[in-house]
């Protein structure tokens, strides 16, 4: 029952069919998002240590402190 319903559409001459998207075009696509993916996951291990470096630096700088008063002591002496 479609396929007639279709043919009379098409003969009606302003009816075109719709060749929908090219194969080719969504494989572009495709490959670009699984580069832009990967790219990501990049960013993501690389935020991750930027941030693990970030979370050390008080304990960091307490240290330096301490040692910086302890040397001053030190020079009193």
């Amino acid at each position: 029952m479609f396929d007639v319903i279709a043919l009379l559409l098409l003969s009606c001459g302003d009816i075109e069919t719709n060749p929908g998207p090219h194969t080719v075009i969504l494989q572009e696509i495709l490959s670009e998002l699984k580069e832009i993916k990967t790219d990501i996951t990049e960013l993501k291990v690389k935020v991750y240590n930027v941030e693990k470096a970030v979370s050390i630096l008080p304990e960091l700088t307490k240290r330096i402190t301490d040692n910086e008063n302890e040397i001053a002591s030190l020079r009193q002496c």
